[in-house]
């Protein structure tokens, strides 16, 4: 079981031999615990995965993925779910910067956290549903 809030992860398992281990993107920071409880606070929780492993079962892997939509222009039908979304002609540095067109049909973006930015527009002919979890 894993549980995030805005305070910290708490991960929790009924296997005594598990290993509980947390990836932080951002800093780099790996902590493994061999424990049947473990929590992680940081400033930003946003960049970091979470792996519960043990002997001979499949590894359990929670990743908070965020993605980033800019310089795109976008057609329906179309899903796009992620933990964090963030809309914008110039949200990162790892794509050209340049606006976002929702152009036509229906688009649907799930996430726990939506953010549109400058640079976004919506044509008359789509449909654009958000959705947070």
């Amino acid at each position: 079981n894993v549980e995030r809030t805005a305070n910290g992860i708490s991960v929790s398992s009924n296997d005594n031999n598990s290993r509980i281990t947390f990836y932080n993107h951002k800093t780099n920071e790996v902590k493994s615990y061999l424990s049947t409880r473990a929590n992680y606070t940081a400033e930003d929780l946003s960049e970091v995965d979470v792996c519960v492993s043990a002997h001979n079962k499949i590894p359990y892997i929670n990743k908070n993925t965020t993605i980033y939509i800019q310089n795109q222009t976008l057609n329906g039908p179309l899903n796009i779910t992620g933990d964090k979304i963030i809309i914008g002609s110039s949200v990162t540095s790892s794509k050209p910067e340049g606006p976002v067109i929702f152009n036509s049909g229906e688009i649907t973006i799930t996430a726990n956290e939506i953010i549109m930015e400058d640079g976004v527009t919506i044509n008359k002919g789509a449909i654009l549903n958000t959705i947070i979890k």
